[in-house]
């Protein structure tokens, strides 16, 4: 039996309560949708790149003074609340390394690897800090993994002829960097003579490369003096 209410065209006073907090409920959330009284404006994503940016800079700043506790503090402030910085990690990594933490920094950077894309970068300071720790067979991987990505890199080639060395293939080591200085010159000649090849000094094969790259650096030093 149609009620009282609805006969005189009238809905009962729940219906009609109803309605309007159906009302009040769809505008809360169409506001809530068009509006977000939260949401960061441009000027204040700005103000915090800015404020990364600067916390970024004090970081290299540190490392630049070599203040490797202030360096790692900074950075691990910049880290809170913030466990898939990628870039951030990457430089924790670094601060990891300079520490001597070579093991931490190692983790870090193959987590990197895993999360990002193939970075050329990651791979070599990876392969470098598998030498620190004599893991130089992995070392070898992780360089020769970087340079199928930047294949021209000599500082990455050079890690790799160094780690090979020390993994007592001595033979492709020095095959390499003969590889490397006749392809640029006399430009070799500081990483020649740095002390990760003292392992190589007595080898006569790595002494002719060394012989060559002083006549190529003096040769360079005479064509500039006669400008």
């Amino acid at each position: 039996m149609t009620s009282l209410a609805y006969r005189n065209g009238r809905r009962p006073q729940a219906i009609v309560l109803l309605s309007i907090l159906s009302i009040v409920v769809f505008l809360t959330v169409l506001l809530t949708y068009c509006y977000n009284p939260h949401e960061e404006s441009s000027d204040d994503r700005f103000q915090k790149r800015l404020i990364r940016q600067k916390m970024f800079a004090r970081v290299y700043a540190a490392l630049g003074e070599n203040d490797l506790e202030k360096a790692s503090a900074l950075i691990d402030s910049i880290l809170v609340g913030t466990p898939d910085d990628y870039a951030g990690w990457m430089l924790r990594a670094v601060v990891f390394y300079r520490s001597g933490e070579f093991q931490k920094a190692a983790t870090v950077f193959t987590q990197l690897i895993g999360k990002g894309p193939d970075d050329a970068t990651n791979y070599n300071n990876l392969g470098q800090s598998l030498v620190k720790l004599g893991e130089y067979r992995r070392a070898i991987v992780a360089f020769r993994r970087s340079l199928r990505i930047a294949p021209e890199n000599v500082l990455v080639q050079f890690n790799l002829a160094a780690a090979l060395a020390h993994s007592g293939d001595r033979e492709s080591a020095i095959e390499l960097l003969r590889e490397i200085n006749d392809k640029y010159g006399g430009n070799l000649l500081p990483l020649l003579e740095d002390p990760v090849l003292d392992c190589l000094r007595n080898e006569k094969s790595f002494q002719e490369i060394l012989h060559t790259a002083l006549i190529q650096e003096e040769n360079r030093k005479k064509k500039e003096s006669l400008k």
